[in-house]
């Protein structure tokens, strides 16, 4: 079965890093965590979806995927142990997919990530896709990345900085989201926001 998503107990510490640089994972190397996702069924290891940036805060291209933004996962067994995805588990690539505007260029700080899983929910959400973008603090020129997604009408529209993903899973033979609930921040008013659309 394909362990998608965490637990949400691990997300706080987690997510107080979320956007910035991390080194302490030493197979990935330096890489920066746009979100988590968490499921139902074995809550306690947490998938990280992550880019690469320059040391000037440009998006790294994929060197598997020339001309793409690197999008990548990772697993922390128990929220703590690093682990690669299998071949088995290498589907949530379609789950979760980059898409680029015309003007998309290498030089270019932002990409577009689409969360498959929705389009199978009852939503108002006017687009499915997350905005991922690069940033550089002009004091400290530190880099970071977040991901920011548009709510519906019945959220008054609402903009979020979208820290993970929680997948309730149902089925017997092959479990599939019945409900999925975004969280993060309102990024006007800092309010935390957990929503939570169902098939």
């Amino acid at each position: 079965m394909i362990r998608l998503l965490a637990f949400i107990l691990l997300l706080l510490p987690f997510s107080a890093n979320a956007g910035a640089a991390r080194n302490d994972i030493k197979p990935v190397g330096e890489h920066y965590p746009i979100a988590i996702f968490e499921k139902s069924v074995n809550p306690q290891n947490i998938l990280v979806i992550y880019t690469r940036l320059d040391g000037v805060c440009n998006l790294q291209m994929d060197t598997k995927a020339p001309g793409m933004p690197t999008l990548d996962f990772y697993w922390l067994m128990n929220g703590r142990t690093y682990e690669p995805l299998t071949a088995l588990e290498e589907g949530v690539r379609d789950r979760i997919k980059v898409e680029l505007d015309a003007a998309f260029a290498e030089r270019t700080r932002s990409f577009r990530v689409v969360l498959n899983d929705l389009k199978a929910m009852r939503t108002d959400l006017p687009d499915v896709s997350a905005k991922v973008t690069a940033k550089a603090d002009p004091k400290t020129r530190e880099c970071s990345v977040d991901a920011v997604m548009r709510l519906g009408p019945s959220d008054g529209n609402a903009v979020i900085r979208l820290d993970s993903i929680y997948a309730k899973l149902g089925g017997f033979i092959i479990p599939s989201p019945v409900a999925i609930t975004l969280k993060g921040v309102n990024t006007v008013t800092g309010a935390p926001v957990s929503r939570t659309y169902s098939k």
